[in-house]
């Protein structure tokens, strides 16, 4: 059966009703894409390429669908025949009947041909001359012939409908509306006969498949003149995507560069005197504030804004070599020591905890983990060579990368930063404050007032006798020394001689001025001044007792010296509070002792600046590298 249907698309295809169908075809996509009417030398140039054409979509093509192989034997054709058209518009070439003369074999087709088209196209069919007459022709009657082939012949215009509305009441003629109505008909009709040829609707299908599927309507008496014929056009032969024809556009080069900045965090720029939950060893700091202010704010700030931020790396951490804890061990009887200094180098190491910030450390607990640097001993100093009781010492992260990295993507900014400074088992260094509360203020030779020294400690020179003594030169001690009682005691360790303390919150109006009205003003000035005032010794409140500490370590009384009149004049006097009158001459005319011991203060504070912590950290951020798009200037 398979045989038998490949013979039968053989027949079909090259049958008389087929080549002529194509010869069709292809004259008439020519006259829509070239414009001309081709003469009777083209037409047979025309048929030898469809025949040539046919033989090898067929001999390729084998029995595919007879829609499929007329497809291919027209483009084929028509790529060929329009190529053959520019050789001859080039160049000048035999006439129409000379061709035909010379090709005696195809000649009665392609006359046939010709005449059918010629019907088609509504032209007077005119018999051509034979091989013979062409030869018996005189010279004139062959060169007219030949003018009469180079001249292009026109198609006879058509008639003008007649729109005009006619006035005729004449009951035989129609009306519009039903000439309207049967035309309707008649495109429906065509439209549903089509749809039924093709099996798709005429919008949808391929304009060269749907003609040729459909039968030819050019001689069919039956068709509607009035519908338009469907455009002949050849499907162009869709070819792959290339690279070029897709443009991707590239990003403009940007370079950035790293930048380093030291970032230095001091936890005394902290206000200390209203923000009681934090201290030295655990303080927040703030970055890019509203009111830009550096300094005594609820909590350290920095005004820098730091943005795009790469990388933060943990530097190293100053501390104080003060004592952390007091060790009390009994001597004899009712004696103690408390002589041993318990620092942070009893540790073996110190954690710096920064919640915003989780580190690259990991360890067995969960101090580690959450560490963001791990610091060891590193190097310490001391202000004086021959007393080490009081330092510094440097922290830093040894052999250790102790850093936040922020990749791929930059961190936007900083906003806070909370610092914990703790010992390895998770615990604050010191959870005490670091903050005292003033009571009282007492002036040496007051006398009484509670604080009491038969005898100096050994290393504090006699001026420091509280109660009025008579000395080698016959002067006394007045008014040498000031002693700041707080309401609390602390531990020996916290201040240490040499310190620096600042005081806030002192009122002149709660010191009474005895003898000169700006005394309680000067007084206040004094202690509160920016630099602080430096420590000389401490004490405490005891009947009987000496300077220092108690036999367990706390003290209660901080002792500073008063102003001295200006040394560069060789004066060695106490410059008195309030004026030029001395300080004391009698007992009875105490400028302050008995006034400012009846005096308790309130409100009034101080803090050890010397003893706070100081951390280093590195921030490395991502900025925009100007010198890649800076141009040289060429003048």
């Amino acid at each position: 059966m398979q045989r038998g249907t490949n013979q039968s698309i053989y027949t079909q295809f090259f049958s008389e009703q087929n080549e002529l169908s194509l010869f069709t075809n292809a004259a008439q996509e020519i006259q829509q894409r070239q414009g001309i009417q081709i003469n009777e030398r083209q037409q047979n140039r025309l048929g030898k390429t469809l025949e040539h054409f046919m033989k090898e979509v067929w001999d390729v093509n084998g029995p595919m669908p007879i829609q499929q192989l007329n497809r291919e034997v027209l483009n084929a054709s028509m790529k060929d025949f329009s190529g053959y058209l520019r050789r001859e518009s080039a160049a000048p070439s035999l006439s129409a009947s000379e061709r035909i003369v010379s090709d005696p074999v195809n000649q009665p087709r392609m006359e046939m041909a010709s005449q059918r088209l010629a019907i088609q196209q509504g032209l007077p069919v005119q018999p051509r001359p034979t091989f013979e007459s062409n030869l018996l022709m005189d010279t004139g009657t062959r060169f007219e012939q030949l003018q009469n082939d180079r001249i292009p012949s026109s198609s006879a215009r058509p008639t003008v409908p007649d729109f005009q509305i006619t006035l005729s009441s004449s009951g035989d003629e129609p009306s519009a509306v039903s000439l309207f109505e049967s035309a309707k008909k008649a495109r429906e009709a065509e439209a549903s006969r089509t749809k039924a040829i093709t099996g798709t609707s005429e919008s949808d299908a391929n304009p060269l498949v749907r003609f040729m599927s459909q039968p030819s309507s050019l001689n069919d008496p039956q068709s509607n003149p009035t519908l338009a014929q469907p455009l002949v056009t050849i499907a162009p032969t869709p070819r792959s995507s290339l690279p070029q024809d897709f443009i991707i556009k590239q990003d403009d080069i940007i370079n950035y560069r790293d930048t380093e900045y030291n970032l230095f965090l001091y936890s005394a720029d902290r206000d200390w005197y209203n923000n009681t939950r934090e201290n030295r060893y655990t303080f927040t700091v703030n970055f890019d504030v509203g009111n830009n202010k550096q300094g005594f704010n609820f909590s350290p700030s920095a005004t820098k804004k730091f943005k795009n931020i790469s990388r933060i790396e943990l530097v190293k951490a100053i501390v104080p070599t003060e004592g952390i804890e007091n060790l009390i061990t009994r001597v004899s009887g009712p004696a103690f020591n408390s002589s041993t200094r318990i620092n942070i180098l009893t540790y073996p190491y110190i954690v710096v905890r920064i919640p915003e910030l989780d580190g690259n450390n990991y360890g067995t607990d969960n101090n580690l983990d959450n560490a963001f640097g791990v610091l060891q001993y590193d190097a310490n100093w001391t202000s004086d060579a021959t007393n080490l009781t009081d330092g510094f010492l440097a922290m830093i992260p040894k052999f250790m990368k102790c850093q936040k990295v922020y990749q791929p993507t930059p961190l936007a900014t900083l906003t806070k930063l909370t610092i914990e400074l703790q010992k390895p088992d998770g615990t604050s260094i010191s959870d005490v404050s670091d903050t005292l509360t003033v009571q009282n203020i007492y002036i040496s030779g007051a006398g009484g007032g509670g604080i009491n020294a038969p005898s100096p400690p050994s290393g504090i020179v006699s001026s420091l006798y509280k109660a009025v003594q008579t000395i080698s030169d016959g002067t006394n001690n007045n008014g040498d020394y000031l002693f700041v009682q707080t309401t609390t005691y602390f531990s020996q360790w916290a201040f240490t001689e040499g310190n620096r303390i600042q005081f806030q919150g002192l009122n002149a109006s709660q010191v009474p001025s005895i003898g000169a009205a700006q005394s309680s003003v000067d007084l206040v000035s004094y202690l509160q001044q920016d630099g602080g005032l430096q420590l000389v010794a401490i004490a405490f409140t005891a009947t009987g007792a000496a300077d220092g500490a108690n036999n367990v370590g706390y003290a209660n009384v901080l002792i500073f010296r008063t102003p001295h009149s200006d040394p560069t004049t060789g004066a060695v006097t106490v410059k008195p509070f309030g004026g030029t009158t001395p300080l004391m001459n009698t007992l009875a005319t105490n400028l302050n002792g008995v006034a400012v011991t009846a005096t308790t203060f309130t409100g009034a504070k101080l803090i050890n600046l010397t003893h706070q912590t100081n951390v280093v950290l590195r921030i490395i951020t991502r900025e925009l590298d100007p010198a890649a798009r800076v141009r040289p200037d060429n003048l």
